[in-house]
């Protein structure tokens, strides 16, 4: 079980899907988001992209890189017109891996 200090980057388990989606295609996971307190060994108070805070069990979360902050795992609003789901997931790798390497 992982443990988390206030500031932390994690992600959020979300099992609901779209059922436009194939269940294996839809995001499992949305974030990053931003640990705000430790209320116990096993619930967090997560702040949210809307500002709101929500509170969450410790088996929801998961441990982003710092490098991800402010970026979005679900790439719904950068997805690009025109694009397949392949192309925009290409793409968010590519732009990972400059990250990493600049």
């Amino acid at each position: 079980m992982e443990h988390f200090k206030k500031g932390d980057l994690v992600y959020i388990h979300d099992p609901t899907y779209k059922h436009s989606k194939a269940r294996k295609f839809s995001y499992q996971y949305k974030g990053p988001f931003e640990i705000e307190q430790k209320i116990s060994s096993l619930i967090y108070r997560v702040r949210m992209a809307d500002g709101t805070s929500a509170v969450i069990h410790v088996n929801r979360l998961k441990k982003a890189h710092e490098s991800m902050r402010g970026k979005d795992v679900v790439p719904h609003e950068n997805r690009r017109e025109g694009t397949t789901r392949q192309e925009n997931l290409t793409r968010l790798f590519l732009e990972a891996i400059m990250m990493i390497v600049t």
